[in-house]
Protein backbone atom coordinates (compact mmCIF):
# COMPACT_ATOMS: atom_id res chain seq x y z
CA UNK A 1 0.00 0.00 0.00
CA UNK A 2 1.88 3.36 -1.40
CA UNK A 3 -0.07 5.46 0.51
CA UNK A 4 -1.01 4.32 3.28
CA UNK A 5 -4.96 4.31 3.20
CA UNK A 6 -5.51 0.43 3.26
CA UNK A 7 -3.13 -0.48 6.32
CA UNK A 8 -6.13 0.07 9.23
CA UNK A 9 -8.87 -2.15 7.17
CA UNK A 10 -5.67 -4.87 6.06
CA UNK A 11 -4.17 -4.87 9.94
CA UNK A 12 -7.31 -5.26 11.71
CA UNK A 13 -8.39 -8.66 9.03
CA UNK A 14 -5.29 -9.80 9.91
CA UNK A 15 -4.71 -9.63 13.54
CA UNK A 16 -8.18 -11.34 13.24
CA UNK A 17 -6.75 -14.24 12.07
CA UNK A 18 -4.24 -14.61 14.71
CA UNK A 19 -0.91 -13.27 12.36
CA UNK A 20 1.27 -10.65 13.63
CA UNK A 21 1.44 -7.60 11.96
CA UNK A 22 4.41 -5.47 10.55
CA UNK A 23 4.68 -2.14 8.48
CA UNK A 24 7.72 -0.53 6.65
CA UNK A 25 8.30 3.01 7.12
CA UNK A 26 9.32 4.97 3.94
CA UNK A 27 13.00 4.62 2.65
CA UNK A 28 13.79 8.22 3.89
CA UNK A 29 12.65 10.38 6.86
CA UNK A 30 13.21 14.09 6.62
CA UNK A 31 12.13 16.71 9.34
CA UNK A 32 9.01 17.57 7.62
CA UNK A 33 7.58 14.07 6.89
CA UNK A 34 6.69 12.94 10.66
CA UNK A 35 3.13 12.72 9.78
CA UNK A 36 3.76 9.09 7.89
CA UNK A 37 5.67 7.80 10.58
CA UNK A 38 2.79 9.34 13.45
CA UNK A 39 0.49 7.02 11.04
CA UNK A 40 2.18 3.61 12.04
CA UNK A 41 2.66 4.38 15.55
CA UNK A 42 -1.83 5.56 15.82
CA UNK A 43 -2.02 1.76 14.00
CA UNK A 44 0.27 0.54 16.71
CA UNK A 45 1.22 -2.86 14.61
CA UNK A 46 3.24 -5.92 16.33
CA UNK A 47 6.71 -4.78 14.31
CA UNK A 48 7.83 -1.90 12.44
CA UNK A 49 10.43 -1.90 9.51
CA UNK A 50 12.55 0.90 10.08
CA UNK A 51 14.40 1.24 7.06
CA UNK A 52 16.41 4.64 8.46
CA UNK A 53 17.83 5.36 11.33
CA UNK A 54 15.54 8.55 11.75
CA UNK A 55 13.10 5.96 11.98
CA UNK A 56 14.58 4.30 14.59
CA UNK A 57 14.70 7.63 17.25
CA UNK A 58 11.78 8.70 16.44
CA UNK A 59 9.76 5.53 17.34
CA UNK A 60 12.18 5.22 20.36
CA UNK A 61 11.60 8.67 21.28
CA UNK A 62 7.88 8.11 20.95
CA UNK A 63 6.72 5.45 23.00
CA UNK A 64 6.51 2.50 20.46
CA UNK A 65 6.06 -0.14 22.53
CA UNK A 66 6.09 -3.06 19.36
CA UNK A 67 9.10 -4.24 17.76
CA UNK A 68 11.52 -2.32 15.79
CA UNK A 69 12.92 -4.23 12.81
CA UNK A 70 15.93 -2.91 11.30
CA UNK A 71 16.13 -3.29 7.40
CA UNK A 72 19.07 -3.36 4.98
CA UNK A 73 19.32 0.13 4.26
CA UNK A 74 20.70 0.45 8.22
CA UNK A 75 23.78 -0.81 6.39
CA UNK A 76 24.44 -4.13 8.69
CA UNK A 77 27.40 -5.17 6.74
CA UNK A 78 30.05 -5.72 9.68
CA UNK A 79 29.76 -7.36 13.52
CA UNK A 80 30.27 -3.85 14.68
CA UNK A 81 27.67 -1.93 13.11
CA UNK A 82 25.12 -4.73 13.91
CA UNK A 83 26.51 -4.96 17.70
CA UNK A 84 25.57 -0.58 17.60
CA UNK A 85 22.23 -0.80 15.52
CA UNK A 86 21.12 -4.01 18.43
CA UNK A 87 22.28 -2.53 21.34
CA UNK A 88 20.17 0.79 20.24
CA UNK A 89 16.99 -1.57 20.51
CA UNK A 90 16.24 -3.16 17.30
CA UNK A 91 14.90 -6.49 17.58
CA UNK A 92 16.41 -7.82 14.43
CA UNK A 93 18.68 -6.52 11.39
CA UNK A 94 18.93 -7.42 7.91
CA UNK A 95 21.88 -7.87 6.77
CA UNK A 96 23.42 -5.41 4.29
CA UNK A 97 23.00 -6.69 0.26
CA UNK A 98 26.54 -5.63 -0.18
CA UNK A 99 27.61 -8.73 0.98
CA UNK A 100 28.14 -11.99 -0.74
CA UNK A 101 27.10 -15.42 0.65
CA UNK A 102 30.70 -15.78 2.37
CA UNK A 103 30.65 -12.82 4.12
CA UNK A 104 27.09 -13.48 5.30
CA UNK A 105 28.25 -16.34 6.80
CA UNK A 106 30.82 -14.99 8.82
CA UNK A 107 29.21 -12.46 9.86
CA UNK A 108 26.35 -14.77 11.36
CA UNK A 109 29.13 -16.41 13.28
CA UNK A 110 30.48 -12.94 14.74
CA UNK A 111 27.79 -13.30 16.97
CA UNK A 112 23.92 -12.66 17.79
CA UNK A 113 23.15 -15.08 14.89
CA UNK A 114 19.37 -15.25 16.43
CA UNK A 115 19.12 -11.61 15.82
CA UNK A 116 19.86 -11.63 12.13
CA UNK A 117 17.52 -11.50 8.93
CA UNK A 118 18.27 -12.84 5.85
CA UNK A 119 15.97 -11.73 2.40
CA UNK A 120 16.11 -14.99 0.77
CA UNK A 121 13.74 -14.05 -2.38
CA UNK A 122 13.16 -10.78 -3.83
CA UNK A 123 13.26 -8.69 -6.89
CA UNK A 124 16.15 -6.29 -6.01
CA UNK A 125 15.88 -2.77 -4.94
CA UNK A 126 18.23 -1.24 -7.58
CA UNK A 127 17.92 2.52 -6.76
CA UNK A 128 15.22 5.19 -4.70
CA UNK A 129 15.50 8.72 -6.18
CA UNK A 130 13.37 12.16 -5.38
CA UNK A 131 12.27 12.11 -9.16
CA UNK A 132 8.89 10.59 -9.98
CA UNK A 133 9.16 9.15 -13.36
CA UNK A 134 4.79 8.79 -12.98
CA UNK A 135 4.57 12.92 -12.82
CA UNK A 136 7.23 13.11 -15.37
CA UNK A 137 5.77 10.68 -18.06
CA UNK A 138 1.99 10.82 -17.12
CA UNK A 139 0.98 14.28 -16.13
CA UNK A 140 1.61 18.20 -16.54
CA UNK A 141 1.28 19.05 -12.76
CA UNK A 142 3.91 19.74 -10.55
CA UNK A 143 3.42 18.54 -7.35
CA UNK A 144 1.17 15.74 -5.82
CA UNK A 145 -1.44 19.02 -5.51
CA UNK A 146 -1.92 18.54 -8.92
CA UNK A 147 -0.13 15.73 -11.20
CA UNK A 148 -3.39 13.75 -10.82
CA UNK A 149 -1.60 11.07 -8.82
CA UNK A 150 -0.91 8.70 -12.45
CA UNK A 151 1.19 6.48 -10.23
CA UNK A 152 -2.09 5.39 -8.58
CA UNK A 153 -3.64 4.22 -12.51
CA UNK A 154 -0.92 3.00 -14.00
CA UNK A 155 1.97 0.66 -14.09
CA UNK A 156 5.49 1.83 -14.96
CA UNK A 157 8.47 0.10 -15.82
CA UNK A 158 12.07 1.14 -17.45
CA UNK A 159 13.78 -0.60 -20.24
CA UNK A 160 17.59 -0.93 -20.24
CA UNK A 161 19.83 -2.00 -22.74
CA UNK A 162 19.43 -5.85 -22.70
CA UNK A 163 16.14 -5.29 -22.73
CA UNK A 164 14.74 -6.44 -19.51
CA UNK A 165 12.25 -4.21 -17.85
CA UNK A 166 12.54 -3.03 -13.98
CA UNK A 167 9.64 -2.21 -11.98
CA UNK A 168 9.07 1.59 -10.66
CA UNK A 169 6.63 2.10 -7.20
CA UNK A 170 6.26 5.35 -5.61
CA UNK A 171 5.83 5.79 -1.35
CA UNK A 172 4.08 8.34 0.08
CA UNK A 173 6.18 11.05 -0.18
CA UNK A 174 6.33 10.29 -4.47
CA UNK A 175 9.72 9.02 -4.05
CA UNK A 176 10.34 6.41 -6.78
CA UNK A 177 12.26 3.09 -6.26
CA UNK A 178 13.35 0.60 -9.48
CA UNK A 179 13.42 -2.95 -8.80
CA UNK A 180 15.64 -5.68 -10.36
CA UNK A 181 13.50 -6.93 -12.88
CA UNK A 182 14.77 -10.56 -12.49
CA UNK A 183 13.93 -12.14 -9.21
CA UNK A 184 16.59 -13.36 -7.21
CA UNK A 185 16.61 -16.18 -4.08
CA UNK A 186 19.15 -17.54 -1.72
CA UNK A 187 17.78 -20.09 -1.21
CA UNK A 188 21.11 -22.78 -1.92
CA UNK A 189 22.59 -20.99 1.04
CA UNK A 190 20.07 -20.79 3.57
CA UNK A 191 20.36 -24.68 4.98
CA UNK A 192 24.20 -23.40 5.65
CA UNK A 193 22.69 -20.48 7.29
CA UNK A 194 20.27 -22.29 9.17
CA UNK A 195 22.95 -24.55 10.88
CA UNK A 196 25.09 -21.44 11.94
CA UNK A 197 22.11 -20.27 13.83
CA UNK A 198 20.28 -17.40 11.51
CA UNK A 199 17.24 -16.14 13.03
CA UNK A 200 14.93 -14.60 10.40
CA UNK A 201 14.29 -15.21 6.58
CA UNK A 202 12.27 -12.72 4.82
CA UNK A 203 10.42 -13.43 1.24
CA UNK A 204 9.15 -10.19 -0.51
CA UNK A 205 7.29 -10.32 -2.67
CA UNK A 206 6.89 -7.14 -5.14
CA UNK A 207 4.37 -7.74 -8.21
CA UNK A 208 3.34 -11.29 -7.83
CA UNK A 209 -0.58 -11.96 -7.10
CA UNK A 210 -3.05 -14.29 -5.98
CA UNK A 211 -1.78 -17.66 -6.93
CA UNK A 212 1.72 -17.24 -7.77
CA UNK A 213 1.94 -15.21 -4.91
CA UNK A 214 0.69 -18.49 -2.76
CA UNK A 215 2.71 -21.10 -4.73
CA UNK A 216 5.99 -18.97 -4.16
CA UNK A 217 5.69 -18.52 -0.78
CA UNK A 218 4.31 -22.74 -0.65
CA UNK A 219 7.73 -23.34 -2.41
CA UNK A 220 9.86 -21.75 0.27
CA UNK A 221 7.98 -23.50 3.11
CA UNK A 222 8.45 -26.58 1.39
CA UNK A 223 12.15 -26.27 1.33
CA UNK A 224 12.64 -24.76 4.66
CA UNK A 225 10.82 -27.96 5.95
CA UNK A 226 12.57 -30.24 4.08
CA UNK A 227 9.11 -31.06 1.66
CA UNK A 228 10.92 -29.97 -1.46
CA UNK A 229 14.84 -30.37 -2.79
CA UNK A 230 16.83 -27.32 -4.13
CA UNK A 231 16.08 -27.82 -7.75
CA UNK A 232 12.34 -28.45 -7.42
CA UNK A 233 12.03 -24.65 -5.57
CA UNK A 234 13.97 -23.13 -8.18
CA UNK A 235 11.74 -24.25 -10.47
CA UNK A 236 8.84 -23.58 -9.12
CA UNK A 237 10.29 -19.78 -8.64
CA UNK A 238 10.97 -18.90 -12.48
CA UNK A 239 14.09 -16.91 -12.95
CA UNK A 240 16.09 -16.97 -9.80
CA UNK A 241 20.14 -15.36 -9.35
CA UNK A 242 21.52 -15.29 -6.08
CA UNK A 243 21.66 -13.42 -3.03
CA UNK A 244 23.24 -10.22 -3.01
CA UNK A 245 24.41 -7.90 -5.60
CA UNK A 246 24.90 -10.23 -8.28
CA UNK A 247 26.38 -13.75 -8.73
CA UNK A 248 29.48 -12.58 -10.21
CA UNK A 249 30.00 -10.89 -6.69
CA UNK A 250 29.68 -14.22 -5.14
CA UNK A 251 33.00 -15.62 -7.85
CA UNK A 252 35.30 -13.01 -7.48
CA UNK A 253 36.78 -13.31 -3.81
CA UNK A 254 39.59 -15.48 -5.58
CA UNK A 255 40.26 -12.37 -7.77
CA UNK A 256 40.02 -9.85 -5.23
CA UNK A 257 42.88 -7.76 -4.15
CA UNK A 258 43.13 -4.79 -2.13
CA UNK A 259 43.94 -1.68 -3.65
CA UNK A 260 46.19 -0.45 -0.19
CA UNK A 261 48.36 -2.65 -0.50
Amino acid sequence: FEFGRDYEDSLNLLKQHGLKVGIATTRILKPNEHRNIKQLLNLNPDAILARNLGAVQYLQANGYQGQILGDFSLNGANHLTAQYLLEKGISSLCLGYDLNHLQVSELIQSGAADHFEVTVYQYMPSFHMEHCVFAAFLSKGSSYRDCGRPCEKHEVKLKDQFGHWHQIKPDQECRNTMFNGTSQSAARYLKDWEALGLGYIRYEALKEREAELITKIQAHLDFINGKKDLPSLIKDLGDVESYGLSESHFQREKEYQSRKK
